[in-house]
């Protein structure tokens, strides 16, 4: 994975994407095919996912930042975590899944200290390198471990943001989420004394009332874009304010 971000800070790949970013990927493989010192394929690859992801990732594309497709597909778009961003403010906010760290960036934006968790390395890997190129407004750092981990002894947050994944190893997906990674029930009963709040992303097929039984929520919020639903955003509110939905 280092040697594939790597070329992208080459001059070479860079003067390469400058010149052809509007360009056809797939007649661009084909063409510099053996013409060129750096992998076509990924290079290519990757400028026609900065294409497809225009409209949803535009500040990731403006600063040529550097996702996989899976990435793309399944992290929120700029929309959505902008919205998000308007529900939430503090000092310290872990998002405990970051992913393709979209969530933790635009939330971030309204609190002074970001920590993102990630289990996968070549992940934690774009993180790094995408987050120098963003330049975020706030002190931030990337670590690559697990929630459940981290939070036994660290959970000094105002609010800690998790997006499970819902697939198991056969990429089925799942309904319970004590099959969720990380566990969403003992996520909750970790931080059972804590005085953070929580806010989970969830699929907006799941069942309500499933939602409110498991984890006696403060609020659940339904966030849609261009009339189609996208996610139910659930809030465990710690604070005396906060009462549990029925």
């Amino acid at each position: 994975m280092a040697n594939v971000i790597e070329q992208f800070e080459t001059q070479e790949v860079k003067h390469f994407i400058e010149a052809h970013i509007n360009d056809n990927a797939k007649e661009l493989a084909l063409k510099f095919r053996g013409k060129v010192s750096f992998d076509i394929n990924i290079v290519s690859s990757q400028i026609e996912l900065w294409q497809h992801a225009k409209k949803k990732l535009p500040t990731w594309c403006a600063a040529n930042a550097l996702f996989t497709k899976l990435m793309y597909e399944q992290c929120t778009s700029e929309k959505v975590a902008q919205y998000k961003s308007t529900l939430f403010s503090g000092k310290k906010l872990l998002d405990a899944t970051a992913g393709s760290g979209v969530d933790a960036f635009f939330i971030g934006k309204n609190f002074k200290d970001v920590t993102m968790l990630e289990t996968d390395y070549s992940k934690v890997k774009f993180l790094e390198y995408n987050f120098k190129k963003l330049k975020p407004p706030f002190k931030y750092n990337i670590k690559n471990t697990d929630a459940e981990s981290w939070l036994h002894s660290n959970n000094d947050y105002d609010l800690i943001y998790i997006d499970p994944d819902r697939r198991d190893e056969n990429k089925n997906r799942n309904i319970l989420f004590e099959l969720c990674s990380p566990d969403l029930m003992k996520i909750v009963d970790i931080l059972n004394f804590s005085i953070a709040s929580v806010a989970v992303k969830l699929s907006p097929l799941l069942d309500i009332q499933y939602i409110i039984k498991k984890l006696q929520p403060t609020q659940i919020i339904c966030i849609a874009e261009h009339n189609e639903m996208k996610e139910i955003l659930v809030v465990i509110n710690k604070s005396k304010e906060g009462k549990k939905l029925q």
